[in-house]
C-alpha cells in the first residue's frame, strides 16, 4: 500500500469517527466536529454546493469574528 492509499484511509476513517454531517437542504449540509473551539463550543462549518458545480465551506464568519472580538 502506498503512502497515498494510507492517507486516504486514514482520513477516511478520521472523518467517520469525528464528524456528523445533517442535510439541511438539497445544496446545504451542516458539519459537527468533536474538536472544540477555544470556549469549548462544538465546532460545526456548512458545506454549500453552488450551482456551477462548485462547493465552499464556511463557518459563517464566526471563527474570525471571535478572533477580532478576542483582539
Amino acid at each position: 500500500m502506498n503512502l497515498y492509499t494510507i492517507m486516504q484511509k486514514n482520513t477516511s476513517e478520521w472523518v467517520k469517527e469525528n464528524v456528523k454531517v445533517y442535510v439541511l437542504y438539497d445544496h446545504t449540509a451542516r458539519l459537527e466536529f468533536k474538536a472544540e473551539d477555544r470556549h469549548g463550543d462544538q465546532m460545526e462549518a456548512y458545506l454549500v454546493n453552488r450551482k456551477d458545480g462548485t462547493s465552499y465551506m464556511t463557518d459563517d464568519g464566526l471563527m474570525l469574528q471571535d478572533l477580532e472580538n478576542a483582539g
